[in-house]
């Protein structure tokens, strides 16, 4: 079983930085990843389209085990989360930082087995942090994962605050880690964090983003490991 990608109307910059790490994919490998069975085919009609070709098995995305049997106990959760975080740890090894973790590319096997999936690929679509708050800016779904630290930075930098290398992947990394935090608070509450205060749209959100000191409450009746666990999680030393 196999799953075939498509991707289309991407800019010609996008495709080069995908292309450029063709070779970075195909030596990707990690049990709680979702790896990638070929190289990448390009589309001979359309220079804006190409292939990539993932194992498929019998993976169902986190979202649809929700949707069809409820939010997960703390045991469930407690398997799931370290799989997420050894598949990132070894992502972030590799320099590479996903940018848009959510229930539905987290996959879940049969054998309760967790592969994070679109690890590289939204992250070079979506782009530096400029590119990709313009582009939630403007979405109709509220992104309730985004964290504040990184709305902070974007209307507090100018074009001469360049973080240098280091300080940049720390930054990806903790914005990784709290949309993880983020994926436990939801599949434990069946609710997005932040979504109590019932925002209009992703304007009305990040300005609150820019203003707040606090980080999402913290579901009900949770274990005093799965609490210092989120507070780690959404309070990144950056």
């Amino acid at each position: 079983m196999m799953t075939i990608k498509e991707y289309i109307n991407l800019s010609i910059e996008q495709k080069k930085l995908i292309i450029s790490h063709n070779m970075k994919l195909n030596k990707l490998h990690h049990p709680n990843i979702v790896n990638i069975l070929k190289k990448i085919s390009l589309s001979s009609d359309n220079n804006s389209e190409f292939d990539i070709t993932f194992e498929s098995g019998n993976l169902d995305p986190l979202e649809n085990l929700i949707s069809k049997y409820g939010t997960l106990d703390e045991k469930i959760i407690q398997k799931y989360g370290k799989q997420i975080l050894l598949g990132l740890q070894y992502l972030h090894k590799n320099n590479i930082y996903h940018k848009n973790l959510n229930l539905k590319n987290i996959l879940v096997d049969t054998d309760g087995t967790v592969k994070i999936e679109d690890y590289l690929i939204d992250g070079i679509i979506l782009g530096n942090e400029k590119d990709i708050y313009n582009y939630y800016l403007n979405e109709t779904n509220i992104k309730y994962y985004i964290p504040p630290f990184f709305i902070k930075y974007i209307n507090n930098a100018n074009d001469s605050d360049i973080f240098d290398k280091n300080k940049m992947n720390e930054f990806w990394q903790a914005y990784d880690l709290w949309f993880v935090g983020c994926i436990l608070i939801e599949s434990i509450s069946g609710k997005k964090p932040w979504s109590h205060y019932k925002f209009k749209n992703n304007y009305e959100f990040f300005d609150f983003l820019n203003t707040t000191n606090k980080i999402p409450i913290f579901p009900q009746k949770i274990s005093l490991e799965f609490n210092e666990l989120l507070q780690t999680l959404l309070n990144p030393s950056i």
